[in-house]
């Protein structure tokens, strides 16, 4: 539908001031005068360039937006200073004088657009977070580049509104809403309502992200950037059914096998008179709340693993039409944002035919795809640009959160400098929709630089210059555990899911990456030797969370053959003792004990963390509310089993009080069966293990918030346990 691209607009803004309170936040007052900044014109329609020189003594940082000059900051603080910012409140080590610039540093953006985030992301890592958070994370985006971040915290306070205005009572409202750590779900459609014995969402809560959401959205406007904000794709409370009879309606399909009071939601047929009228509403109002303000951008999702009713095209292409519509009755300058994962997910269904017709029903230049899926499933090659919208490759690479060492960085290297090659135009910028986040840091840091260069990156400087500024010094010993680590985990050879997270049963998978797991052991060596050669690295936070995170892959990994052998040792009655099979049983129940020491010598394998800020968020009366969703997010994921352990985290707190009774009772119950001759009751044990789980849902016990014990020796007292001694 038309041949012109998307055109977007970023907003006027005073970068310099913008930045000059990040460096504030980030290094502090003093580095204030050592930097000078200088906001350069930008042409309509160009793409961001930015450069680092020195200028009467002091440090030059010039860009043509926030975002440019945050970037180019950011990458002086990298490859001068040897620092640099992620997701976690790292120490800086940073020198009273900032060093000079040798030469003068050029950066040029190839596309206009580094995007950011995923819709399950703000529920699986940021549901809990408060402004301080927000605060030091938008910072972090900027440092990178983003300048297209998915805003989407607190909208439910303007869904409430805009259906009260249809005659939607609060009741029916709060069966509708979903849980507070299940939200994302509730806005593709997927689930609706709380459950839990602990009630609906609370309405403070609410209140409160909604005013959280105009903290954000100042702040990313003060940048320049333009926030993706929600918009309505149809998804309805059941009242409206009652309410108007007339109007067209029906059940969405079932989503991931969920009873249906959870899930079956009410979807408004877009050709409906009402679909108009709720969806004009809601921007209407989102518009007023935002003080009269959008960014033009907005991102829903219709089918998002969703069937749609029917697979006439025209009804399609007519739904699609809807929503653009409604989006440009109240926005001419409006852009959908639309996820393409429903493309991969609903694959027999959307047919090339099919993908056509719902998409001509949008004009070109009001409409960016998320690629959600490149580094895997490239739907834009499949559908050839898909069929003249303009998209963005994103990198989703993890799921629910996972913990696990992997990634394919010579393909992130290459890929999307290719891809745009081959684009013809329609690739507008490189985006990060992983699920969750705090994981795999190196991954997302290397797909943040490729929107700064037309060519490939060679991987081999790049990760040189990589270890520099995490761990702040140079150490051979580094540079070769991290060679293990490129020539196994880091070079798509993923790691294997982590066996400790699954309910236990016979037929897990274990042994076809033990191959991995050995690279991953010699990694942990090397970095135990870097930090016996080095005292320094020893008190450095990044590396040891890096040396934490490696050696809790590779006791994983062990876990794997332990398991393995306790199989074999059982499967071989006639060979095995009783003693032999209770030693294994014992041998894995002590490594998951040691594992979870561990995890807790840092907080970010803590699940105390993750408890603790759910909890900040209550009153009295919701406590039990929010503590819920916090426990019942990363285990059951519902009031079934469908999606059980779909966000599990390998959480020092979490093993100790969760996986560790699990696999407890099942081989207590192998060993039982074993020793009485007796086939094991498999049913029995999965009840059994059910009670475990659904008990420790409600329970309240707590659970350390604060690190315990020397991380290096601890990692160092486990190699020697696991791999010198064995």
């Amino acid at each position: 539908m038309g041949t012109a691209h998307v055109q977007l607009e970023f907003p006027v803004h005073d970068a310099i001031q913008a930045l000059q309170g990040l460096i504030r936040r980030k290094l502090g007052e003093e580095y204030i005068d050592q930097i000078e900044l200088l906001q350069l014109k930008k042409e309509p329609q160009s793409n961001d360039m930015a450069r680092i020189d020195m200028h009467q003594g002091r440090i030059r940082i010039a860009g043509t937006s926030a975002t440019s000059m945050g970037y180019a900051l950011h990458k002086y603080l990298k490859e001068n200073v040897h620092i640099h910012l992620d997701w976690d409140n790292h120490t800086l080590p940073l020198p009273l004088k900032l060093p000079d610039v040798s030469q003068t540093i050029v950066l040029k953006k190839t596309s206009k657009v580094t995007y950011y985030l995923n819709v399950c992301t703000p529920s699986y890592s940021m549901w809990s977070w408060n402004w301080a958070h927000w605060e030091a994370h938008i910072d972090w985006m900027v440092l990178c580049g983003i300048n297209m971040p998915l805003a989407i915290v607190g909208q439910e306070k303007l869904w409430i509104e805009t259906f009260k205005k249809f005659g939607v009572g609060e009741e029916e409202l709060n069966e509708f809403i979903a849980g507070a750590a299940f939200l994302a779900w509730g806005r593709m459609g997927n689930i609706q309502g709380s459950w839990g014995p602990f009630g609906t969402v609370p309405m403070h809560w609410i209140e409160a992200q909604s005013k959280l959401q105009l903290l954000i959205l100042e702040r990313m406007r003060s940048f320049g950037m333009l926030p993706a904000l929600p918009a309505f794709a149809g998804h309805v409370p059941a009242a409206l059914k009652h309410l108007y009879p007339h109007a067209s309606m029906r059940k969405a399909s079932q989503w991931a096998g969920f009873p249906e009071k959870y899930t079956c939601v009410y979807m408004l047929d877009p050709t409906d008179s009402l679909f108009h009228s709720i969806a004009t509403t809601f921007l209407s109002l989102q518009r007023e709340f935002y003080g009269d303000y959008t960014s033009s951008v907005y991102q829903t999702d219709m089918y998002n693993e969703l069937l749609p009713h029917t697979s006439d095209v025209e009804y399609l292409h007519a739904s699609a039409k809807a929503v653009i519509d409604s989006m440009l009755t109240i926005d001419p300058n409006a852009v959908w944002l639309m996820q393409g994962w429903l493309f991969y997910f609903m694959r027999t269904f959307w047919t090339d035919e099919k993908i056509k017709a719902y998409l001509d029903g949008i004009p070109n230049a009001h409409m960016i795809i998320l690629d959600l899926w490149s580094d895997a499933y490239p739907i834009w090659q499949r559908t050839k640009n898909y069929f003249g919208k303009s998209w963005i490759y994103c990198v989703l690479h993890t799921f629910g959160g996972n913990l696990g060492l992997h990634g394919n960085l010579p393909q992130l290297a290459a890929e999307p400098a290719s891809s745009l090659a081959a684009s013809d135009g329609h690739m507008v910028g490189v985006g990060l929709t992983m699920e969750g986040i705090y994981q795999n840091y190196v991954v997302y840091e290397l797909v943040l630089d490729t929107p700064w260069t037309s060519q490939p990156i060679d991987l081999n400087p790049w990760i040189a210059q990589y270890l520099r500024h995490r761990y702040h010094i140079c150490n051979a010993n580094v540079k070769e555990g991290w060679k293990y680590l490129l020539s196994s985990v880091y070079d798509g050879k993923d790691g294997p899911r982590c066996l400790i997270t699954y309910r236990p049963h016979w037929k897990m998978l274990h042994d076809k990456k033990m191959g991995v797991v050995d690279q991953v052991i010699l990694a942990w060596k090397c970095f135990l030797e870097a930090g016996n050669c080095n005292a320094v690295l020893k008190s450095t936070d990044t590396f040891l969370h890096d040396l934490v995170d490696i050696a809790r892959e590779a006791l994983s990994g062990l876990m794997a053959k332990f398991y393995a052998e306790f199989r074999t040792l059982f499967n071989h009655s006639s060979l095995t003792t009783s003693k032999e099979l209770h030693d294994k049983k014992d041998a894995i129940l002590t490594l998951l004990f040691d594992l979870d020491k561990l995890l807790a010598t840092t907080q970010a394998f803590m699940l105390g963390r993750w408890l603790a800020d759910a909890n900040s968020m209550a009153e009295t009366s919701t406590k039990a509310y929010f503590e819920y969703q916090a426990r019942n997010q990363i285990t059951r994921w519902g009031e079934g089993e469908t999606l059980s352990d779909y966000a599990a985290k390998q959480w020092s707190g979490l093993i100790s009080g969760y996986y560790l009774p699990r696999w407890e009772c099942w081989l207590n119950a192998a060993c039982n069966a074993f020793d009485k001759k007796i086939p094991m009751d498999e049913a029995k044990v999965n009840e059994q293990i059910s009670t475990i789980e659904v008990a420790w849902q409600t329970s309240d016990e707590p659970y350390l918030n604060q690190p315990i014990g020397d991380a290096f020796d601890i990692a160092a007292a486990l190699f020697n346990k696991y791999i010198v001694n064995q």
